[in-house]
């Protein structure tokens, strides 16, 4: 019996040493001999040689001369997750659709072949027309509002031309204000809907975002693992996504751990109240956390 039991353990440590020692020795010593960039996480530097992403990541880009990134529901934030998988009824990936296609897009055939489709979308809806009905472009924007409103948010010169419009048809807006009393001075963005960044770091982020879905607002969930830190970068991350955005909404839990950290020029995110209600011995639960919270530390 002593035998056997001590070829398992001479097994047994042969088999760790050469799989959690020798193997991952070798590849690390082969990958940052013949792979290093790649083995180090294929990181890129910028010109004064500081580390400003990776090539495995998606970063957004704006400017022309880029390839446009994949989409990303957590504004690029590496150590957040929020899914961005929209059905093919959504008017929102049909939205992202357009706004990737628009530019390329040209006519097949016909006496337009070669020519782009854009340019002659843009024209039909100045023209605010369909099928002889007008107010086309108020009908799409009722219908889908979030689509209007990610618009509105996505240029500031979006914004200051609804501003403008907002100014030159007073009547329009004194019947938006009477519809919606409670927002008296409608800014671009409540003018053509909300859309709500819900950011999270609880057990279970999706939950929260539901239940703030439930107030018709249109979600985009940044979701982070229980006791999230929120360190330099994903604060970054939460404001450019704030400025894309009507509201940022965090919970109680959130609030403490960004109060101190959120940039003085953006509007403080909106923080959501739990409340309990306690469907049993409830006094008695109160009385006794009360008791637990007095006591000397």
């Amino acid at each position: 019996m002593a035998k056997h039991l001590s070829k398992s353990l001479w097994l047994l440590g042969f088999a760790v040493v050469i799989t959690c020692g020798l193997y991952p020795a070798i590849l690390w010593a082969i990958g940052q001999t013949i792979f290093p960039f790649q083995a180090n996480g294929s990181l890129l530097a910028g010109p004064d040689g500081k580390v400003v992403g990776s090539a495995l990541i998606a970063q957004p880009f704006t400017k022309d001369e880029y390839f446009q990134p994949r989409p990303s529901a957590v504004s690029y934030d590496a150590s957040a997750s929020g899914p961005s998988n929209l059905a093919p009824s959504n008017y929102l990936l049909r939205d992202r659709v357009a706004k990737t296609l628009g530019p390329i897009v040209k006519y097949a055939a016909g006496p337009e072949a070669g020519k782009l489709v854009g340019p002659d979308v843009e024209s039909w809806f100045q023209k605010d027309q369909y099928q002889g009905q007008p107010h086309l472009v108020a009908q799409w924007a009722d219908a889908h509002n979030a689509v209007a409103a990610a618009w509105v948010s996505a240029d500031p010169t979006h914004a200051a031309y609804v501003d403008e419009w907002s100014k030159a048809h007073p009547a329009d807006v004194a019947e938006f204000v009477k519809n919606n009393p409670g927002t008296p001075e409608p800014k671009a963005a409540d003018l053509a809907g909300k859309r709500v960044v819900v950011a999270a770091g609880i057990a279970d982020p999706a939950s929260f975002a539901v239940q703030v879905r439930a107030s018709g607002a249109v979600v985009q969930l940044v979701a982070y693992q229980d006791h999230h830190t929120y360190p330099p970068a994903s604060v970054a991350a939460l404001v450019q996504a704030a400025r894309g955005a009507d509201y940022v909404v965090v919970t109680e839990k959130d609030a403490v751990k960004l109060r101190d950290r959120w940039p003085a020029d953006v509007p403080e995110p909106l923080v959501a109240v739990l409340r309990l209600h306690w469907e049993l011995n409830g006094e008695a639960v109160e009385r006794a956390l009360e008791g637990i919270l007095r006591r000397p530390l």
